[in-house]
């Protein structure tokens, strides 16, 4: 498998990345369940915005198996890459994609808006390179993508950095979900 990092993307290339992340993130209660509601168009309209803001602000790098083409796709901020809000959206051409999400689902658009508060609250306090979004189209091919990552970008300084990143977001998707559920069920029995 080979690892590379795609500084000039081809349309091709980032229709596979976000077919790659659609398909993998639709699967997760965070999006299917939470932000989007069962609303697949919504989600990967969302994917699409979070590919452009990496194009532009940070670094994708994808894994490729021989014919197959692009087998796995990660997305990493870097320690200057702006926070997203509606400057950003302007700067880095996400706004037409935000806007779409913003005027089909306003719903949406304010729990995308809750994730990000609440990411904000665990982001690490050191500048650091993120891997933000990590999907696979094979099984193993995402694990030979973050090894070829760590590898070949010489901007990682240490893995202890990037392995307590990565276990940070993890947990953070469980918490952020199960606190959602409590304070749901919550309400539901004060009612």
């Amino acid at each position: 498998m080979d690892v590379k990092e795609l500084t000039h993307p081809s349309p091709a290339e980032l229709a596979k990345v976000t077919d790659i992340l659609s398909d993998s993130f639709w699967s997760t209660p965070l999006f299917h369940d939470f932000l989007f509601r069962g609303r697949v168009a919504l989600s990967r309209t969302f994917i699409e915005a979070l590919v452009i803001y990496t194009q532009k602000t940070g670094r994708i790098f994808v894994a490729t198996d021989g014919g197959k083409g692009i087998v796995a796709c990660s997305l990493w901020s870097l320690p200057d890459s702006p926070e997203l809000g509606l400057k950003t959206y302007f700067t880095t051409g996400m706004l037409p994609k935000m806007l779409s999400i913003a005027l089909h689902s306003p719903a949406a658009m304010a729990r995308i808006a809750e994730l990000f508060r609440f990411l904000e609250i665990y982001a690490p306090e050191f500048a650091c390179n993120t891997l933000e979004f990590l999907a696979s189209a094979e099984k193993g091919a995402g694990a030979a993508l973050v090894r070829g990552c760590i590898w070949k970008a010489s901007y990682l300084k240490t893995t202890i950095r990037f392995t307590a990143s990565l276990a940070l977001r993890y947990l953070n998707e469980r918490i952020f979900m199960a606190q959602i559920m409590h304070s749901r069920l919550s309400a539901t029995n004060a009612t």
